[in-house]
């Protein structure tokens, strides 16, 4: 069994989530990680896929980008499960997987980016 997580930072990932993926590991599943690359970063027996995706971009060139290029990754990779997590990985993830079929889980912890800062931009 194939499990891709999608994440759009791998700081997050590597504190609240690694112990998930580590376990499906040892379960014998492959694990596949589709982030941004952030900061060098290793984990023990996971492929890293780099995804040019933005926390908080609102270019839509970017958007787009970003969009395709996820598409392309799971396409790819074909996996048996995709888990999304936070709100952007989710929302993109959603869009993909119409197209693909593939199963997917959504995790939105949090309030969220948009609802903790400050900027007129995150108060739309």
């Amino acid at each position: 069994m194939h499990l891709v997580y999608v994440v759009n930072n791998a700081a997050y990932f590597q504190s609240h989530r690694l112990a998930l993926a580590e376990a499906a590991q040892k379960k014998g599943m492959r694990v596949t990680v589709i982030c941004p690359n952030e900061e060098k970063w290793v984990l023990p027996n996971m492929e890293i896929m780099h995804w040019s995706v933005s926390r908080s971009g609102l270019n839509i060139l970017n958007e787009i980008r970003a969009l395709w290029q996820l598409f392309r990754h799971l396409k790819r990779l074909k996996p048996d499960l995709v888990h999304a997590i936070t709100i952007k990985p989710v929302i993109y993830t959603g869009f993909v997987q119409k197209i693909l079929q593939t199963p997917w889980v959504a995790t939105v912890p949090g309030m969220g980016y948009v609802f903790t800062g400050r900027s007129w931009k995150k108060k739309g």
